[in-house]
């Protein structure tokens, strides 16, 4: 059986647990607590290879402004591609809303029960 775990790091940090288990090691590794972390690989070959390339990573200025620059890349890339979903799925919906205006105006329905149901303007509706 698969264990899942939800894990508070702030709320961990602040109770401070003493070390029982590996997966308490492993988050006093990625909370960062430096002292625990340097007790922990003492006593874990994984974590202990863990933190060296954690040290080595944090060391070189180099190497964390290129990780910087890709984590900024990807956040952009992220938004401009939520933000021209969003807008596609508005855009798409007003042409679906005209569409139905159109065929609504075409069979003769009052203008003001099409401006009731699609949400657009007398203006958008008399330009179709």
């Amino acid at each position: 059986m698969v264990k899942y775990y939800i894990i508070e790091l702030p709320k961990f940090k602040k109770k401070k647990p003493k070390v029982a288990d590996l997966l308490e090691k492993w988050l006093y590794v990625i909370g960062g607590d430096r002292k625990m972390m340097e007790e922990c690989k003492k006593e874990n070959e994984e974590i202990k290879e863990a933190v060296e390339q954690l040290t080595q990573m944090s060391a070189d200025e180099y190497e964390r402004e290129l990780y910087e620059i890709r984590e900024r890349s990807r956040l952009t890339y992220n938004t401009e591609m939520y933000e021209a979903r969003r807008k596609g799925l508005e855009e798409g919906k007003t042409e679906e809303r005209k569409e139905i205006a159109k065929k609504m105006k075409e069979k003769g329905t009052d203008i003001t029960y099409i401006i009731e149901i699609t949400g657009l303007t007398e203006e958008e509706i008399k330009a179709l």
